[in-house]
């Protein structure tokens, strides 16, 4: 953006994941986070949203005197009940920055001088998250709190938690199946029986048939695949 567009480096823009399931609300504090940053009384700025139940599947953040104090990346039901009697909350993964931030932290490991220079070099940057490499180590970070729906639906188990109906595509699915979606992309029928809490998915790339808390843990497995 600051080299094709020529943006002020002193720009805050906001990074947002695109698999929540929110309502407006949501979106209505990017504009409040950006203000945090915006004003240079914090480096970064969060959206946190008030946790529901001690999730094993989300990070937190715990607060403290309008700052984050601390993060917790998907950590146990045990420590996620300490935490929210602490007052954490969800990280929902939204995070306002400065371009001038990003890229000085970029120039650690490649030298940047234009656009080219980012696409030609981005391959040497480290092979980890923003999360992990910027934002769970800088010290000046500020929040806001979201208090609506708020589910990460990058699930197969989470998807469906939000789907109206338990079927799409060309799929039949017997009474016998309690608690079961199906997802078919293809042209040839699925046909589902007695097959209880699971996700079945087809696509032109795979067929997945899972129980619905093991459809979590798929992504190592699909790496593996060519």
């Amino acid at each position: 953006m600051h080299y094709r567009k020529n943006i002020s480096l002193d720009e805050t823009i906001v990074i947002c994941p695109i698999d929540p399931y929110v309502e407006d609300e949501y979106f209505n504090l990017f504009i409040e986070i950006k203000r945090l940053v915006d004003n240079n009384e914090n480096k970064i700025a969060l959206i946190g949203a008030i946790p529901t139940y001690p999730s094993q599947k989300y990070g937190y953040i715990l607060p403290e005197n309008g700052k984050v104090r601390e993060f917790h990346e998907k950590p146990d039901e045990e420590t996620a009940e300490r935490l929210i009697e602490k007052g954490a909350i969800w990280n929902c993964g939204v995070f306002a920055i400065k371009i001038g931030y990003l890229l000085n932290h970029a120039r650690q490991y490649i030298e940047i001088n234009s656009y080219e220079d980012v696409i030609n070099k981005y391959e040497i940057l480290p092979k980890k998250s923003i999360d992990y490499e910027i934002v769970e180590i800088e010290t000046s970070i500020g929040y806001m709190i979201y208090s609506g729906v708020w589910k990460d639906i990058g699930t197969w188990n989470t998807l469906t938690e939000v789907m109206n109906d338990n079927i799409i595509g060309n799929n039949i699915i017997l009474d016998s199946c309690g608690n079961t979606h199906i997802i078919n992309m293809l042209e040839i029928p699925v046909i589902s029986l007695g097959i209880e809490n699971a996700v079945i998915i087809a696509s032109p790339d795979g067929i997945l048939v899972s129980t619905k808390p093991e459809s979590a843990y798929m992504k190592p497995h699909v790496d593996k695949l060519s």
